[in-house]
C-alpha cells in the first residue's frame, strides 16, 4: 500500500512539473515582442505641395503633423498648420520658397524642427518638444530640466558656441557691429528654440543677423 502512495506521490509530482513546462513553453512562445519605437510612430509629413511660379525655382512644402493625442499636441499641430497657411498663402504668390523640417526621438521626447525659407535667403524656424508617454509640451527650460541641464548653463554655451560659428561663418564685411549686439542679446539669445537632436545632442535654432542678403540667417547651433 505504501508503495502505491509512493509511486501515485511521484506521478502526481511529475504530472505537475510537466505541466509547469508546458506553461513556461507556451508564455515564451505567446509572448509578443515590442518593434522599437521609431520617429515616424509619432509624426508624418501632412501635406506636400509643389508649386511652379514663372519668376521663381519649384517651391516644395513638407509640412509635420504628430500622431498623437492631448491638448500640447493638438496645439502644436494647429500652430505649424497656422504658420504654414499663413506664410504659403491661399492662391497667391508667396514669397515662402520652402518649408521642410526633421523630427527626431530621444528616448521619450520627441523633437520636430521646422525649417520656413523665402527668397532672398531668410529663414524662420518652429520648433516643439513632446513626452511622447505623457503627452506633456516642452519649453526650452523644460526641455533642459527633462534631460538634467541647467538653462542658465546651456544659454552660456549657446553664445559662446554660436560667437564662434558666426565669426567663421561671415566675413568681416556684412558683420555689423549694431546687427552683431542684436544676434547676442539676451533678448536674442532667449528666442533660440532648443531641441534633441541626432543621437541626444542638444541643439538650438537660433537667429543671426548680418548686413548682407535678406538681413537675417537660421543658425542650428549643437551645444552638446
Amino acid at each position: 500500500m505504501k508503495r502505491c502512495l509512493s509511486l501515485l506521490t511521484a506521478a502526481l509530482i511529475a504530472l505537475s512539473m510537466l505541466a509547469g513546462c508546458a506553461d513556461s513553453a507556451r508564455q515564451s512562445i505567446s509572448a509578443p515582442t515590442q518593434a522599437p519605437r521609431v520617429v515616424g510612430d509619432y509624426v508624418r509629413t501632412a501635406d506636400i505641395r509643389t508649386i511652379t511660379e514663372s519668376t521663381a525655382d519649384d517651391a516644395r512644402y513638407r509640412i509635420p503633423e504628430i500622431l498623437l493625442s492631448g491638448d500640447d499636441a493638438e496645439r502644436m499641430n494647429a500652430e505649424i498648420a497656422q504658420l504654414c497657411r499663413t506664410q504659403i498663402g491661399e492662391g497667391e504668390v508667396s514669397s515662402c520658397s520652402g518649408i521642410d523640417y526633421l523630427a527626431f526621438l530621444n528616448n521619450d521626447i520627441l523633437s520636430v524642427a521646422v525649417t520656413l525659407t523665402y527668397e532672398g535667403g531668410g529663414q524662420d524656424s518652429y520648433v516643439c518638444n513632446l513626452d511622447v508617454k505623457t503627452l506633456e509640451g516642452l519649453d526650452n527650460e523644460g526641455l533642459c530640466e527633462k534631460t538634467g541641464r541647467l538653462y542658465d548653463v546651456v544659454l552660456m554655451s549657446l553664445e559662446r558656441l554660436a560667437k564662434e560659428d558666426y565669426e567663421k561663418r561671415f566675413s568681416e564685411e556684412i558683420i555689423q557691429e549694431e546687427l552683431y549686439d542684436k544676434t547676442f542679446s539676451n533678448e536674442n539669445l532667449q528666442r533660440a528654440e532648443l531641441y534633441l537632436g541626432e543621437d541626444g545632442h542638444l541643439c538650438a535654432a537660433f537667429t543671426a543677423y548680418i548686413g548682407a542678403g535678406s538681413g537675417r540667417v537660421l543658425m542650428n547651433v549643437v551645444i552638446e
